[in-house]
């Protein structure tokens, strides 16, 4: 009797080993047939997948329309506030594009983008720029849709021409023009072209 346990011990053995076997590759395929026949779920963020922030280092973003880049932005971070849509920058750089190829650049410490118009804020030494002037303020605003520079708090600009100090300013990026409003003070250099 013991020989022939020993027989059914010897054949059990491998049995049990090719039905487990079996048994976990029936399992595998239909674990991966049944991720291949069922849809992927969308990978849209919303407030219910935690990802309602996510921060990131060095971003760059533009903005275009009607096949031209209208501004270009560098910053040390960005947090993307997602449900808010806007972005949180620091230590930004944008470059703004006019109608005849001018550049005019901003600099400040702080920043805001809001992702569905392109609208901009910017406050912290602001500091805007281009071959002519350069003007300082504390905050400022960019309407992406009427391409409008403003800034509510005092301005100084130096220049080329001289030196001016405002309450606000409207800077209008389409016509290529500056308005000054409040206590607008300076002092202008004369061209000395023959």
């Amino acid at each position: 009797m013991t020989g022939s346990l020993h027989i059914s011990q010897r054949f059990l053995k491998p049995i049990v080993l090719i039905v487990f076997f079996v048994a976990v590759g029936i399992a595998a395929a239909a674990y991966w047939g049944y991720r291949r026949l069922s849809p992927l779920p969308e990978l849209a963020v919303s407030s219910n997948t935690g990802l309602e922030m996510v921060v990131v280092e060095r971003v760059h973003q533009s903005a275009t329309r009607d096949g031209r880049t209208e501004w270009s932005l560098d910053a040390a971070t960005g947090q993307y506030r997602l449900a808010e849509k806007k972005v949180l920058l620091t230590d930004l750089f944008v470059t703004f594009f006019t109608r005849d190829d001018q550049k005019v650049y901003l600099t400040a410490r702080h920043g805001t983008v809001m992702t569905d118009s392109h609208d901009m804020e910017a406050h912290g030494n602001v500091v805007i720029y281009n071959d002519a002037y350069r003007l300082e303020t504390e905050k400022m605003t960019y309407s992406h849709e009427s391409r409008l520079i403003a800034s509510d708090d005092p301005v100084k600009i130096n220049g080329q021409a001289g030196d001016l100090t405002a309450d606000s300013l409207t800077m209008d990026l389409k016509a290529n023009r500056l308005v000054m409003r409040g206590h607008v003070r300076g002092t202008l250099v004369p061209n000395e072209t023959p």
